[in-house]
């Protein structure tokens, strides 16, 4: 399934640009493949603290893939619009999204808990 419509496929020709356009499709053929269609998550007072912070890693990892993949997806109609205002507001939202993933990534096996937990919240307080 094509990321982009006919229209914006024009857009490109027109610019010249048509390896721009079969790199952004390729790009997001990738992003669907590491999409799930689930996440197993289960009752979460009874998970081991560990492998709670790993599907809540895995859980916020495919929230952002989604994110990325629909951003992709709408910087089409942008084009077609020319939007230049709202691209920078759908990557802002995006980007602020990534240190949640990273803090998650890697140290949820090097903290209790409480420790991950503050530190996040930290780091969002910082975002804002």
């Amino acid at each position: 399934m094509p990321c982009f419509s006919p229209a914006v496929g024009e857009l490109f020709e027109r610019w010249d640009e048509l390896k721009v356009l079969d790199s952004l499709e390729i790009s997001h053929q990738k992003l669907l493949d590491r999409r799930k269609e689930v996440v197993e998550y289960g009752d979460p007072e009874a998970i081991e603290p560990r492998r709670r912070a790993a599907l809540n890693c895995d859980l916020l990892q495919q929230t952002l893939l989604h994110r990325a993949e629909r951003l992709l997806v709408s910087s089409g109609t942008m084009l077609l619009e020319n939007n230049v205002v709202g691209a920078p507001l759908l990557f802002a939202g995006t980007t602020k999204q990534q240190p949640c993933l990273v803090i998650f990534v890697t140290s949820w096996s090097h903290w209790p808990p409480e420790i991950l937990t503050s530190r996040i919240s930290n780091g969002m307080s910082r975002m804002r």
